[in-house]
């Protein structure tokens, strides 16, 4: 939990550099993930790395990306402020950066408990494969709806 965390924080905050240290973290994880993936299945392991990813890999995943996105916004806010001013930008976009990390803090900690209590256990990979699925049919049903004001 505490390494996701920490991985969304800094794809956040890397959104200060005009969302260049944004963009390293994101493709560094992803490289590291297709790596460790890619030599899983050279040696034959790959069923059971899967077998620990597949329960919480969703929620862990989409959190980060999340937290990417909110770290570009001010980048993106700095570089191209519309017609507003760049400080006004910044602000609105801040906001609502602070608020998308704040909820990605929260689909973390609900991955590090699947991370902990599904993923290291014996349950058949199907089981796993339905509660990932699930978790993330609901983050993406809840996620349209969010953050809107009547």
């Amino acid at each position: 939990m505490t390494n996701n965390i920490n991985v969304a924080i800094r794809a956040f905050a890397g959104g200060v550099t005009f969302g260049l240290y944004t963009a390293y973290i994101l493709v560094i994880n992803g490289l590291l993930l297709g790596t460790v993936s890619g030599i899983a299945q050279r040696l034959d392991f790959a069923p059971n790395l899967w077998g620990f990813v597949v329960g919480h890999i969703t929620l862990e995943l989409s959190a980060i990306f999340i937290a990417g996105g909110a770290g570009l916004q001010p980048g993106w806010a700095i570089l191209r402020p519309g017609l507003l001013s760049r400080r006004h930008t910044l602000v609105v976009t801040g906001r609502r950066a602070v608020v998308l990390l704040s909820g990605c803090g929260l689909i973390l900690v609900v991955a590090g408990l699947s991370e902990g209590c599904i993923s290291p256990t014996g349950l058949p990979f199907i089981v796993k494969l339905i509660a990932s699925i699930s978790s993330g049919v609901l983050l993406y049903t809840y996620l349209p709806f969010s953050g809107h004001h009547r």
